[in-house]
């Protein structure tokens, strides 16, 4: 929540006819608004008595295909990364791992093409860091910002 050079998030916002201040309290406010507000807009949408085949009348199990990768495309993908000081939640910044990319390619490679394959993803690459984006309207109200994951 550090907000943007555009945007500087109010100090006060209202959820439910509930005021909502101080950064802890908002940062959790709009973690629980974005996590369910999917769920709540899918909740409005009236059930269909279309089967959703009938829409995708040339499926194909083969579709999508994602062929496995290798070292030197983890090395070349790794390479494109800007220097930058600033990490992820892995606390890894992009200096070291160029660096290291040659040392930990491979392993790297297999990793990835195991989770591609059995499409399991480990927690720790799913977590990602979200800012509030204003849209419109009032400032102080959760439904005026989209979740932007950097």
């Amino acid at each position: 929540m550090h907000g943007s050079t555009t945007c500087k998030l109010p100090m006060e916002f209202t959820y439910n006819n509930n005021s909502v201040s101080r950064t802890k309290n908002i940062t959790d406010t709009f973690n629980q608004y974005f996590l369910n507000i999917g769920v709540k807009l899918a909740d409005k949408i009236q059930p269909s008595m279309v089967n959703y085949d009938t829409f995708l009348p040339l499926v194909s199990k083969n579709s999508l295909y994602l062929y496995p990768t290798d070292a030197s495309e983890v090395i070349s993908v790794c390479n494109i990364l800007k220097n930058k000081r600033s990490s992820g939640h892995g606390e890894i910044v992009s200096l070291i791992a160029k660096t290291s990319i040659d040392t930990v390619a491979e392993p790297l490679a297999e990793i990835i093409n195991c989770s591609l394959e059995t499409g399991s993803v480990p927690n720790e690459l799913k977590i990602a860091k979200v800012i509030p984006v204003y849209k419109a309207g009032a400032k102080n109200e959760f439904s005026n910002y989209r979740p932007v994951i950097l």
